[in-house]
């Protein structure tokens, strides 16, 4: 994911950094990281962001998953 993409979909809608954490069940600092682009996230990782965020399909927020890439977050 292009750095800067989940933090544009957080922001359109309209929820905060520790909103979508507490949301997720994650600490605000993965949450901060994946943002920036420095972590990759889980399946399950991205599936919880995902669904904090409204998308169904965690790929949409993490298209490196399609390619098998994702690890530990």
């Amino acid at each position: 994911m292009p750095p800067g993409h989940l933090r544009r979909a957080r922001l359109i809608a309209g929820l905060r950094l520790i909103d979508v954490a507490e949301s997720a069940g994650v600490c605000a600092e993965t949450i901060r990281r994946l943002e920036l682009g420095a972590n990759k996230p889980t399946w399950a990782t991205a599936v919880r962001v995902a669904r904090a965020l409204g998308q169904d399909d965690p790929r949409v927020l993490f298209p490196e998953l399609l390619d098998g890439e994702a690890s530990c977050s």
